[in-house]
């Protein structure tokens, strides 16, 4: 048995992303700021029989975010999936000219650092499962390139960038590397979205080697699902 650590996320869909996890058998681990948020998510996944645990860190505090992948890996089992899907910084969608230096760093702190620091954790443990997965979310604002989310675009970008070049360092290890791209996002950088359609598409990308971007859009939206096996 080993984990999925799910790091940031919503509640709803990091529950949905947890019961697809779990029912293959998964222990499931949630690093979120807020305990509270994901304590009844973690109370109901354990009725339904998944061990799961929730473990307080930011995303882009490296050290809370390495004691708790540290004590996933010690109070359930051995990190096989990382699901990485922080919020957006809080000046993170705001219109180009009005956008600060000091905003477009938070935006790719929180995106990209906490990203390689948990990268940095996983990997060794999932080199000696010889498999794993390391699965980003983002929105789209990287392919729209809107100017009315300039940090949110330049993260996104940076994720895509640091991810294209994971994939191809880990490749050999058989770690699979893929990204989610989520059309729709609100003002406030919430996707109207589909949690149990997202969650089936990460574990489409984590069963399948080959697919590299997967890309869901918001109900309003169409195509609704579309698996995409182009380089992201």
């Amino acid at each position: 048995m080993t984990t999925v650590a799910i790091v940031g996320t919503s509640a709803s869909r990091g529950a949905a992303i947890a019961r697809r996890f779990g029912a293959a058998g998964h222990d499931v681990a949630f690093v979120s700021r807020s305990l509270d948020r994901l304590g009844p998510v973690v109370c109901a996944l354990r009725g339904e029989g998944v061990r799961a645990r929730v473990y307080a860190a930011d995303a882009h505090d490296a050290d809370a975010l390495v004691l708790a992948l540290d004590r996933t890996a010690q109070d359930l089992s051995a990190i096989e999936v990382l699901v990485y899907d922080p919020p957006s910084a809080p000046g993170a969608r705001q219109h180009v000219l009005e956008t600060s230096p000091e905003e477009i760093q938070d935006a790719v702190d929180r995106a990209v650092v906490g990203l390689v620091t948990a990268v940095e954790y996983v990997v060794g443990g999932q080199r000696v499962l010889g498999r794993g997965s390391v699965l980003g979310i983002t929105d789209d604002d990287a392919l729209t390139g809107s100017p009315f989310a300039a940090g949110a675009a330049v993260a996104a970008a940076a994720v895509s960038a640091y991810l294209g070049m994971l994939r191809d360092a880990l490749a050999p290890d058989g770690i699979q590397v893929a990204r989610l791209v989520s059309a729709g996002a609100d003002e406030h950088g919430d996707p109207s979205l589909d949690p149990a359609e997202c969650a089936e598409l990460l574990w489409h990308l984590h069963t399948h080697p080959a697919q590299r971007t997967a890309s869901v859009a918001a109900a309003t939206d169409a195509p609704r699902r579309v698996p995409d096996g182009r380089t992201s």
